[in-house]
């Protein structure tokens, strides 16, 4: 796979409004917090498309997902 779908239609949100672009393999990986920007800010924010860019070095190792 050249990227993971999952980071285009859905993130994870903790109990603490912890934004995470997954809760299979980075549920550490915080972007952002809910109580602190909306959710559109943060799907669209710049932290999110740095991540969705990069997203094969970061998750180099999913259980999820095998890139090629």
């Amino acid at each position: 796979m050249k990227y993971c779908p999952f980071t285009y239609d859905v993130c994870h949100v903790t109990v603490d409004g912890d934004v995470t672009p997954c809760c299979f393999g980075l549920p550490r990986y915080k972007i952002d917090n809910i109580f602190e920007k909306s959710l559109y800010q943060i799907w669209n924010g710049k932290r999110f498309r740095e991540f969705r860019k990069n997203q094969r070095k970061v998750c180099r190792g999913c259980t999820l997902m095998r890139f090629d």
